[in-house]
């Protein structure tokens, strides 16, 4: 009950209005009396009254935006993103009509982590525990997002329930009856097929690492960009802003960790400046390992697998000049932000 108290109460706060309301009332009824009126506004039915639609119709031009929010904690901040989102599409002119579909909620998080187990172990009815393979990553992943949709249909079809049921949602019926479409899921549907073509997929990265020197090469570039773009914005803090200034940790530990996305904020918002002297620099880094006869047994995991990568030092060190090229690259095309 508490984490949808905070949960709505983090919705109705992202209103301007609603909290000056609360900082200017005089006491206590005051108080929770603007609260009642925001929740009666926001949450209309529960009052028994019908929610107002917007009157605009959708544009026959233009295009439909889909906007998907979530949280690592799943508690507040997904809610609140989905506030912000629904307020900035209403302040906007002919923006058309803004639906919400709901959530899954934290109550998708045991199934999800039910549905991971299951993949790491690659449990299936198909083989003897012998035989069974895991589906990995690709397995994990695709839990994962089952997880989701499994918890939106159970919703949906236990929404009927009498009142006096609501409370064993939470507490029996939703874990109980994930749990059991996701262990059904794993096992029938995803652990066969997926485990097959991990197996596979682990057989040809390792026979990569001895005969594919070029394609490995060009697998390591990847860590290049988002430590380049942390060296850019660490020495040269003039061509960045203060919100991209306060990513360098954050791209240092991605790029060390082989995840690129730390790149791409600053990929999209400054294109040609930013992607070429990182596809430079990746260039350098893989042709430099391919150089020096660098391989590993790993696909993924960048620094934290440096113990069974073959000649680690010139890894290092081909990893290390790439970053500097994209870094230089950066620099030379970003010139300095005007002064405020």
């Amino acid at each position: 009950m508490h984490l949808e108290v905070l949960s709505r109460l983090s919705m109705l706060l992202m209103d301007d209005e609603f909290r000056t309301n609360l900082l200017d009332a005089a006491d206590v009824t005051e108080f929770l009396a603007h609260i009642d009126e925001a929740e009666r506004k926001k949450f209309p039915e529960e009052y028994g009254e019908e929610k107002q639609e917007q009157d605009q119709d959708q544009p026959e031009e233009g295009y439909r935006v889909l906007a998907v929010t979530a949280c690592p904690t799943g508690i507040a901040h997904t809610y609140m993103a989905a506030e912000s989102l629904e307020n900035k599409a209403n302040d906007v002119p002919d923006s058309g009509r803004i639906y919400r579909h709901g959530d899954c909620g934290q109550t998708a998080l045991m199934p999800g982590i039910v549905g991971g187990l299951l993949a790491k172990s690659g449990m299936t009815m198909a083989a003897e525990e012998a035989g069974w393979v895991s589906s990995g990553f690709f397995g994990a992943l695709i839990a994962g997002f089952a997880a989701g949709l499994i918890m939106l249909g159970l919703k949906k079809i236990l929404e009927k329930l009498p009142k006096a049921l609501e409370g064993t949602k939470p507490m029996l019926l939703y874990p109980f009856l994930g749990i059991a479409a996701m262990g059904a899921l794993m096992v029938f549907v995803v652990n066969p097929p997926v485990g097959a073509f991990n197996e596979w997929l682990n057989q040809v990265l390792a026979s990569m690492g001895e005969s594919s020197r070029v394609l490995l090469g060009a697998v390591l570039g990847g860590m290049v960009p988002p430590i380049g773009i942390a060296l850019a914005t660490l020495f040269f803090k003039n061509r960045f802003t203060k919100s991209e200034q306060q990513t360098v940790a954050t791209n240092f530990i991605m790029g060390l960790s082989f995840i690129t996305e730390g790149a791409i904020p600053f990929a999209a918002s400054d294109p040609l400046r930013i992607i070429p002297p990182c596809i430079a620099g990746s260039a350098v880094a893989g042709a430099l390992s391919m150089l020096f006869g660098c391989g590993s047994r790993a696909p993924h995991g960048g620094i934290f697998v440096i113990g069974i990568i073959d000649n680690p030092l010139l890894f290092l060190a081909a990893v290390a000049a790439g970053s500097v090229v994209a870094m230089l690259g950066i620099v030379l095309l970003k010139k300095p932000l005007a002064a405020k």
